[in-house]
């Protein structure tokens, strides 16, 4: 009796299988089944290889499979736009899954969202291989050293706009590159605190240098120390310039003749100490940066010392052609005056 009931009821299975098999048979291939003829179809329509919501696409759209697998199952079988196809508001709607699908300016696999989420340089426009088939429309990496306008790598979280408008794709998907060096802040010297160019991180952010303090020397527009002074100017506020050295707190003598600088005292000459640094000056603007008696030669801005006296110690006098000849008979008068006293002192002897 048991026995009986069970192969009754595998042959009740049976049968309804058959007929769920027949019947599908009869009632056609779903929607983007593959297919050779409308009679193989549920729709009736056989359309591009595949079972076809229409018997004929308008102009540009298809109902063929997308390659490489990438199908979106609840798409098959409508006639929308071909993968890869250029799409922008007037058309996007006609993209596989609708206007969300229009990414990069053309219709593809995935959302603006899911492909960007891939990395920031995957981009639905680039030419993608798959076997034999070679187009675009499938999320892939951007190639290496472009990024399109305003994309994901300009808008890396923290990235400085200087940063981010140099970054590149280095050939895949999932980070940016910037060129090794790229200044986004320029260098700058203040007062005597110098800082060097700031240079982008890999990140695209902007790194700035610690300032570094120059005194007694100055800096330079690079940001970089000086380290040896030609005039005061080369060094730090406060600070002067002496025999190339920028040194600092000396003190000028009363004259401004001499510098002193940790208790050494240095002759200024041809030049004057500067009361400010209280170093021997280097340059001249005038004659008040000279030593006494010397000149500014403001086209070089040299001092020149003063010139030194000809004479040979004792004192000249000129006289005019009259004062010369007066002087003459004054001389021949104060002569003979002499030899007649001699020969009166003779005569006085001989008596």
């Amino acid at each position: 009796m048991r026995r009986d009931l069970i192969r009754a009821g595998l042959g009740t299975a049976i049968v309804a299988a058959i007929v769920g098999m027949a019947s599908a048979a009869l009632a056609g291939n779903p929607l983007g089944a593959k297919c050779t003829a409308p009679s193989e179809c549920a729709s009736g329509f056989c359309t591009d290889g595949v079972c076809c919501e229409s018997a004929a696409c308008g102009a540009g759209l298809t109902c063929a499979e997308y390659p490489c697998s990438y199908y979106r199952q609840q798409d098959a079988g409508r006639c929308r736009l071909p993968l890869g196809t250029p799409c922008d508001a007037s058309n996007a709607a006609q993209c596989a899954g609708g206007a969300d699908f229009c990414v990069d300016g053309v219709c593809c696999t995935k959302t603006a969202a899911q492909c960007h989420s891939d990395g920031p340089c995957a981009v639905c426009n680039v030419l993608y291989n798959c076997g034999t088939w070679s187009g675009t429309g499938i999320c892939g990496a951007a190639p290496a050293g472009k990024v399109p306008s305003g994309h994901m790598c300009q808008q890396l979280p923290g990235a400085d706009s200087t940063c981010a408008a140099a970054l590149t794709c280095p050939g895949v998907a999932n980070w940016c590159a910037i060129p090794s060096g790229t200044v986004c802040k320029p260098a700058s010297c203040v007062a005597s605190a110098g800082t060097t160019a700031s240079t982008c991180d890999a990140s695209g952010r902007c790194i700035t240098p610690t300032a570094t303090d120059c005194a007694p020397y100055g800096c330079k527009s690079s940001g970089e120390c000086n380290t040896t002074c030609t005039t005061s100017d080369d060094c730090a506020g406060g600070s002067g310039c002496a025999n190339g050295t920028c040194v600092k707190g000396g003190t000028c003598s009363a004259d401004l003749s001499a510098s002193t600088v940790n208790g050494a005292s240095t002759a200024c000459a041809p030049y004057n100490c500067d009361q400010t640094t209280g170093a021997c000056k280097a340059s001249c603007k005038t004659s008040d940066d000279c030593a006494a008696g010397g000149s500014c030669d403001t086209a070089s801005g040299h001092c020149e010392a003063a010139a030194a006296s000809s004479s040979g110690g004792g004192c000249s006098v000129f006289l005019t052609p009259r004062a010369s000849s007066l002087s003459s008979a004054l001389m021949a008068v104060a002569a003979a005056g002499l030899v007649a006293l001699r020969r009166t002192g003779r005569r006085c002897r001989d008596r």
